[in-house]
């Protein structure tokens, strides 16, 4: 039974990785629309959402924004997993 959900869990992460190439390539190709996001506003999203997970580890996320971060043009779809990973 082990080898069968190992082999699950391994197509699900190829599966995955064939879709962030996919988001990559049509991101190049600009087919994903990219829009101006709130560096400072983003940030604080992404601590609240890792916050949880970090205590669950006995860890703890830190995170002093500056307020003169500049505004960027981000696809939010791509960027929450890069920068989550």
């Amino acid at each position: 039974m082990r080898v069968t959900e190992a082999r699950l869990q391994e197509a699900a992460h190829l599966q995955q990785l064939i879709e962030d190439l996919l988001r990559i390539s049509q991101l190049e190709a600009a087919r994903l629309p990219l829009v101006p996001i709130d560096v400072n506003q983003w940030l604080a999203q992404l601590v609240i959402v890792r916050s949880e997970l970090a205590r669950e580890r006995g860890l703890q996320i830190e995170s002093p924004l500056t307020p003169d971060l500049l505004r960027a043009a981000a696809n939010s779809t791509l960027l929450m997993p890069a920068l989550s990973n």
